[in-house]
């Protein structure tokens, strides 16, 4: 047997000998039995503990120490006057029972493993420290705090709890336990701060409980900052431990209901930093528990080397479990499940050499993305510092994803290079929402990889439709079934045989599943094998972690889902009102998810239900919907709405204020105003498409071209705002400064008497501009125009697409009219820079303008034959800004 494990065993057993403590609901048998995981020579969850940090064992210990108080104070004030960066080892300060307000240490000293120093509550759980300013600075080695409650008042400084005291010196080996915070920073939610933010080596966070953060930041950051002029490699190894907390409700920023695409460091926990990234970090993080997690798109970031995320459970959290940055992580044994949240994610790898084994992923929710789904591979831009990594040499095996959409992306993200060398294999793809593999229509599947036992069921293979199959993945019925605590479970598992022949190396066999039971010769793909064998581990709730010897009271649910019968269709009607012209429909080619959605074929059409709500209190409701959708409430009698018109099923949300009323009752409908497009041809100037630009007057043109001479050249460029084969350009070729090419096109089909948007997207060389405008039977009647120009758009940040180009736009009424003329003409007179190697050819530098995706568009009352779809109702309160 390895040394390492010897010496952890006996760890172990001193920590265990005299210590007994219960913990609710052990009877769902998620404890590990300590000693016989250790004591086998299988290892866990494929990890080799002779070439690997295995998990570290101290996660396994599901205890918490005794409290022995020296001297037990009654006021805050004698208990920071008592402590000292220098206690005497095996000195145990307690606050006695009690709620006292402003609470603020700075403690530590040399303890040892056999004489700690402590600071804890004399009974924990009844020292509560509620209001005032709160600040916590462990310095030294084997310091511990136990058993204190932090709530409703503020972080005396930028961190509320730091492993290092303001000299700089870390704490190592030392432990916070049993702890609570909740509600903290209430007074100003746009500050930054974390809650806990880990200095030093082996330290271990465990059995505290979490509620309440509104601020920016993460709630626990391990810290891995490089000094200044250093690199990574100084850098020293962390060994954390952080197990068996409760983390809940950490809130969007500034009030929202959901987070904002741009929110980021908001994470639940951060392992590392971005900069040190290729160093080992070797923080293990185990048994934690997670709800209503919405701070941003990473529940738990990894952005270090050489972690462990083992049998964590996240729920009704917005995001994924992300490997940012870093390598040879090994994620394994979690639950991610989105209980219907819209943006739930799953797993995101990025960098190489990772295991990510036996995981769980139902519900992911997070549509309209590239980042994140069930199992997302992200493609890279070559980075070694804060970009992207190359995702190479990764084991992606033994996973369930069911209910998800985006199951499978195979080239996540929006860099150049697309993975590449992962083994993908005995994984179970179930009831996936869309096509069971995204983004295959970028790349293809990663190349150079291992595809081998991977049973796969969706209305589609992938969503390219040239690959409707490939080697290694079984298209079938795959028949999981929810056992009592609701996760998708093999019942017929000889359907489902593993493929023991899938080359894996240089990784080391998968050994046991989900649910730690040592896997059979003859296993199941997928996460869970149906055998009989003891459970060691698997699905937590709260009541699984946090403090062993009290809970604390609950904080605030700061976004608060209210509930709805039937959120989802998935009992057809039962729960909602359906008026006439609305329905539920169970047709494929129209459904959501879960083979059920509602339809509504009528602008007067409703489906709705009446929910109790708090008064003068903001709510979000939120759907997918497709087709042109509305979304609203009726509050008091009066309807107010958000309008959607999504081509595919799309993430829809709005937003009201309940005002006086203590019921509402939300609906979906059918828009009986639709946005439609006015019929330009050749719109988006593609030159090698089958309407390519042809840029001279033709009976092919439908566009009137004005150029030659001194006036300048009309041209089509490569370049393209929406990632097609061209652009609309205007080229001033001459030194003559008075010529103005131009091109215009006559539009029929126009709605008289109705407001219009003319927009196209433009890129332009420095100081060049353009006009686009709109006329009405000759060129002297403009009913509007506006100038084009590039460096304005960018500083008001107007709308980008590809190629850098931006959206600009005007509004008009077509009055009388059912023909107008739009155009857009290159402005003359513009002062240009002559470049000296065209100078003899009259040819002028940096003079071009890209014009792309014009269009014409209007609101008009809903053709019949519309219709709208919806999904996945939720409605939440929220603070607000």
């Amino acid at each position: 047997m390895h040394p390492t494990k010897l010496l952890s065993i006996s760890f172990l057993l001193v920590v265990m000998v005299g210590f007994t403590s219960t913990r609710a609901n052990d009877d769902e048998a998620y404890l590990v039995p300590i000693l016989s995981l250790l004591l086998n020579e299988v290892t866990v969850a494929g990890v080799n503990p002779e070439a690997d940090p295995a998990i570290n064992p101290l996660a396994f210990d599901d205890t918490v120490p005794a409290i022995s108080c020296d001297t037990v104070f009654t006021s805050t004030s004698s208990l920071e006057n008592a402590v000292s960066r220098t206690m005497t080892p095996g000195t145990t300060l307690c606050l006695a029972d009690g709620t006292y307000s402003n609470l603020e240490l700075d403690f530590g000293g040399a303890g040892t493993a056999q004489a700690p120093i402590k600071v804890a509550a004399e009974n924990p759980g009844r020292a509560i420290i509620s209001g005032g300013d709160m600040g916590i600075n462990m310095s030294g080695t084997y310091v511990i705090l136990q058993g204190l409650v932090f709530r409703d008042g503020e972080s005396a400084s930028s961190d509320f709890l730091q492993t290092r005291n303001g000299s700089g010196e870390t704490c190592d080996h030392c432990r916070v336990t049993e702890i609570s915070v909740i509600d903290l920073d209430l007074i100003e939610p746009d500050e930054r701060g974390r809650w806990i933010h880990l200095y030093g080596t082996h330290n271990r966070i465990d059995h505290n409980w979490f509620s309440g953060k509104r601020t920016g930041a993460p709630l626990l950051n391990t810290n891995r900052d490089v000094p200044e002029g250093q690199t990574f490699d100084v850098v020293p190894e962390n060994f954390h431990v952080i197990d068996h907390n409760y983390f809940g409700d950490r809130a969007p920023t500034l009030g929202r209901a959901y987070a904002a695409n741009g929110d980021n460091e908001f994470e639940g926990i951060q392992i590392g930093t971005s900069f040190a990234h290729e160093g080992n970090a070797f923080t293990t993080v185990a048994f934690n528990y997670f709800e209503r997690i919405d701070g941003e798109a990473e529940v738990i970031s990894v952005k270090s080397s050489g972690n462990v995320i083992f049998n964590n459970t996240i729920r009704d959290s917005y995001g994924s479990i992300t490997n940012r940055h870093g390598s040879n992580t090994l994620i394994s044994n979690n639950f991610v499940i989105g209980d219907g949240h819209p943006f739930s994610g799953g797993l995101r790898i990025v960098d190489d050499s990772h295991r990510v084994i036996n995981n769980y992923v139902e519900g992911a929710r997070f549509l309209n993305t590239r980042f994140h789904g069930g199992i997302v591979l992200h493609n890279t831009d070559n980075s070694t510092s804060n970009g992207y990594q190359v995702f190479e040499n990764n084991l992606v095996a033994f996973n369930t994803v069911t209910n998800s959409v985006n199951s499978l992306n195979v080239n996540g993200g929006n860099r150049n290079n697309p993975p590449r060398d992962v083994r993908f294999v005995n994984n179970i793809i179930d009831d996936a929402v869309g096509p069971v593999v995204r983004d295959a229509d970028l790349d293809g599947l990663p190349a150079d990889s291992v595809y081998a036992g991977n049973y796969v069921e969706g209305p589609a293979f992938s969503d390219d439709p040239e690959i409707t199959s490939f080697p290694g993945f079984i298209q079938t019925t795959i028949n999981l079934q929810d056992d009592a605590q609701g996760i998708a479970r093999p019942v017929t598992p000889l359907a489902l045989i593993a493929d023991a022949s899938a080359n894996i190396a240089p990784f080391a066999p998968i050994v046991d599943d989900l649910d730690g039971q040592s896997r059979s010769s003859s296993t199941t793909s997928g996460a869970d094998e149906d055998n009989s064998r003891a459970i060691e581990y698997g699905l937590l709730s709260s009541d699984n972690v946090g403090p062993l010897n009290y809970r604390p009271t609950p904080g605030a649910q700061i976004v608060k889902r209210l509930p709805l019968n039937n959120p989802g269709f998935d009992d057809l009607a039962q729960g909602w009102a359906l008026t006439s012209g609305a329905g539920i429909t169970t047709d494929a080619d129209e459904v959501f998810a879960r083979g059920v959605s509602g339809q509504i074929t009528s602008t007067t059409g409703r489906i709705s239900q009446t929910v109790i709500v708090e008064p003068n209190t903001n709510y979000a409701v939120t759907a997918f919907t497709q087709g042109p959708a509305v979304l609203g409430a009726n509050v008091n009698g009066t309807e107010t709405f958000g309008e959607f018109d999504n081509s595919e099923y799309r993430h829809s949300q709005f937003e009201f204020n309940s005002g006086s009323a203590s019921s509402v009752t939300i609906f979906a409908g059918l828009d009986n105003q639709i946005e439609s497009t006015a019929n330009i041809q050749v719109a988006e100037f593609d030159r090698n498409g089958d309407e390519a630009f042809v840029s001279s007057a033709s009976a092919d043109n439908p566009w009137v071209i004005v150029e030659g001479g001194t006036i300048g050249q009309v041209q089509v460029s490569g370049d393209s705002a929406s990632g097609a084969d061209g652009s609309l350009r205007f080229r001033y070729n001459t030194i003559d400064e008075n010529g103005s090419p131009m091109v215009s096109q006559t539009i029929t089909g126009i709605q008289p008497n109705t407001d219009y948007e003319f927009s196209a997207w433009v890129r332009a060389d420095d100081g060049i501009t353009a006009t686009m405008g709109v006329y009405a039977g000759d060129a002297t009647n403009i009913l509007n125009s506006k100038l084009l120009d590039f460096e304005a758009l960018i500083a008001a940040n107007a709308p980008r697409a590809n190629d850098s180009f931006r959206r600009d736009s005007f509004s008009f009424n077509s009055g009388s009219n059912t023909t107008l003329t739009i155009f857009f003409e290159y402005t003359a007179n513009n002062i240009h820079i002559l470049n000296p190697e065209f100078e003899s050819s009259g040819t002028i530098a940096n003079s071009d303008i890209r014009i792309d995706d014009v269009e014409l568009s209007f609101e008009g009352p809903t053709p019949a034959g519309e219709e709208a779809f919806v999904d996945e109702v939720r409605i939440v309160s929220f603070p607000g800004e």
